[in-house]
């Protein structure tokens, strides 16, 4: 979409269902869409990628996925992508199979390595740090930080009685913030909201990093997936809370701007800042709203 119009310039949604981890290569030049059935892919077994035109969405090649011959099939398909800050480095987990990882170089668009982590169950969301050598990964009950070069895990947070449906670092590594969302999705109907809130449903979460210590959190009504997004720059946190896009001040945990845009029958479901932090785009259900940042 050209942002300056609103039109779209390339569809991609005609050749089949998208999955939400597509993301631009380093240089721009180019898209990575996970794997689907309809794909004609080289591998079509092992790749985890297809790799598209950046203006025409056309699939000029692919990237393997990290999974051994004896479980590759169709799982090889991504369900989670993180990128650092800087763009140069993506950190890939297949579908089905949450300890396996690939670590890409984003300009070349080929594989760094494959690894596997261990002990950490259940991932559900990842952040790079702006190096792409730490990794955070939010799971079930835990967060936790592992070296992404050593493959290995050290400093965990538990006592989450809910998901963390997403996780991410800011542009200094200095914080960590989770998003901390209820495994009924707030269908439980038998609690009240007090309940609710003193059993850390719907919360954000803040930590210091690397020792993972609670620097604040904020009550939230939440929608599990990608509902915030860390500014490139600044300490600035985007959240798609349900009706309204927030903007939250990351070192104090308190909201400096409220854009009140949705509604109950039109939720805000994602949100993302432009490289260079100047334009925040948040997903409706049925539009994208695209503004301007004042810093």
């Amino acid at each position: 979409m050209d942002t300056a119009t609103g039109t779209i310039v390339a569809d991609i949604f005609a050749k089949g269902p998208v999955s939400h981890v597509i993301a631009y290569s380093a240089g721009g030049d180019a898209v990575l869409r996970p794997r689907q059935s309809i794909d004609e892919l080289p591998s079509p077994d092992t790749d985890m990628f297809s790799i598209r035109d950046g203006d025409t969405l056309e699939i000029t090649g692919a990237i393997p996925g990290p999974l051994p011959p004896v479980i590759e099939s169709y799982r090889n398909s991504a369900a989670e992508l993180a990128l650092s800050a800087d763009g140069l480095t993506g950190l890939a987990q297949p579908s089905g199979y949450s300890h396996y990882f690939s670590s890409i170089d984003m300009q070349t668009l080929s594989v760094r390595s494959k690894f596997e982590l261990y002990g950490t169950g259940g991932e559900t969301s990842l952040a790079l740090s702006r190096t792409g050598k730490t990794l955070a990964i939010g799971s079930y009950f835990t967060i936790q930080l592992c070296d992404v070069q050593a493959a290995t895990c050290s400093g965990k947070v538990r006592a989450f009685p809910a998901t963390v449906s997403a996780i991410a670092l800011t542009s200094d590594d200095q914080y960590l913030v989770a998003g901390i969302h209820s495994t009924s999705n707030g269908s439980d109907h038998t609690l009240t909201r007090e309940q609710l809130e003193a059993e850390e449903y719907h919360k954000i979460k803040i930590f210091d990093v690397p020792s993972l210590t609670k620097r604040g959190e904020i009550n939230i009504k939440l929608l599990a997936g990608n509902y915030f997004a860390v500014h490139p720059k600044l300490p600035l946190l985007a959240v798609a809370a349900v009706d309204r896009v927030l903007l939250i001040d990351i070192r104090t945990a308190t909201v400096v701007q409220t854009i009140v845009e949705g509604s109950r029958s039109m939720m805000a479901v994602t949100v993302a800042f432009s490289l260079r932090g100047d334009c925040l785009a948040a997903g409706f259900a049925k539009r994208i709203a695209i503004y301007c940042i004042k810093t």
